[in-house]
């Protein structure tokens, strides 16, 4: 079965961050900081 599969943005800023975290990854630093540029206030971060 083919698919499209997104995931929402809170969800790849917290796996880019796990990543980073197990492979101290610039490249991983530098896409949540681009996530968290162009969502802004859109992402929900309560909770």
């Amino acid at each position: 079965m083919n698919g499209i599969y997104l995931a929402l943005s809170e969800d790849v800023v917290l796996n880019k961050l796990r990543w980073r975290r197990d492979n101290q990854s610039a490249k991983q630093w530098r896409a949540v900081l681009e996530v968290l540029k162009v969502q802004g206030t859109a992402l929900e971060l309560d909770d």
